[in-house]
């Protein structure tokens, strides 16, 4: 196919409208990204348009544009359309790109049906001929034994990625992209152990998400030890994300507990002498003059046959 004469933010805008109709049904097949790379070197694209298209539309920076000429926008559709029969497995969200694409161009559901048929037919075509994988010979990709030299042909399943993860409706969910840091791999085998994980490509990283019952808090508390080293991470609670903190901002707390002499007395600050009267050190209502848990209320006396002074909070 001839190259097309385009400017450097018209590659990148033509790859862009390939990379809406591939992240469309949130899966991404290798047989996409590979028809994509081809797309860009028939272009004449560098790689460098075809890596700022591909964020330009996991960043929700992108939408359908029409590029140069009525013939490149032609091509353009075409180069969808075979995106989204790359993996035999036209979705209705790519459909739907794709319909979109055409209102814009105005071009014709009789004039897609005849583009569909025909980049259809290319597609079986170039995918009737595979190489053995033993002795690097053309065959046909139905044949069961290589002619060459009698190797059996694998038969390759189309593999998928999943972008965007489905999150559970009820209980927990913890969410952690992969990562350098040391706690990383703990908490991958915790996840797995825990319940089965979900995984998805996020701006090139693989993240992966574990569901945890509501009932299992104690579960959720290993899991956000473990990656108390890992930046990348979220929580959500029947399908909604809460801030991390709020939900672990206790966890250093409970870490040192769960290592001191005497936990009970921990709780009340005594191995550090700074006593306080609640039983929680993390409340940080230390029983010193400096405290400003004074100011909160005032102390009355109290009782029927003898006063004593008893702390009142103003709730006020």
């Amino acid at each position: 196919m001839a190259p097309i004469d385009l400017t450097d933010s018209e590659k990148t805008t033509y790859l862009a409208n390939l990379w809406l109709v591939a992240r469309a049904d949130k899966a991404l097949s290798d047989q996409e990204k590979v028809l994509i790379d081809q797309v860009q070197k028939s272009i004449q694209a560098k790689r460098s348009h075809n890596t700022a298209a591909q964020k330009a539309v996991e960043t929700g920076g992108s939408s359908l544009s029409k590029v140069g000429s009525f013939a490149d926008q032609v091509r353009n559709l075409e180069d969808m359309v075979a995106v989204a029969l790359a993996d035999s497995d036209l979705a209705q969200a790519e459909a739907d790109v794709i319909a979109s694409f055409c209102g814009l161009v105005g071009i014709r559901q009789e004039q897609l049906d005849v583009i569909t048929s025909e980049v259809s037919k290319r597609l079986k075509s170039e995918r009737s001929i595979i190489v053995c994988s033993k002795c690097n010979t053309q065959i046909q990709s139905d044949a069961r034994f290589c002619p060459a030299c009698g190797a059996a042909v694998e038969s390759k399943e189309v593999a998928s990625t999943s972008l965007e993860f489905n999150i559970p409706k009820d209980g927990y969910a913890i969410a952690f992209s992969e990562s350098t840091a040391p706690g990383f791999t703990t908490a991958l085998e915790l996840a797995k152990e825990i319940g089965s994980a979900q995984t998805a490509l996020k701006n090139k990283k693989t993240w992966y998400l574990v569901h945890i019952q509501s009932d299992q808090f104690v579960d959720v508390m290993r899991m956000a030890k473990a990656l108390s080293g890992i930046r990348n991470r979220a929580i959500y609670y029947d399908g909604q994300q809460i801030d991390w903190d709020e939900v672990f901002g206790f966890i250093w707390c409970a870490t040192q507990r769960d290592q001191a002499y005497k936990p009970v007395e921990y709780c009340f600050g005594k191995d550090e002498n700074r006593i306080n009267p609640w039983g929680c050190k993390q409340a940080r209502m230390d029983w010193a003059e400096w405290s400003t848990w004074f100011s909160y209320g005032r102390w009355e006396k109290a009782g029927i046959v003898s006063k004593r002074n008893v702390w009142i909070f103003d709730k006020e």
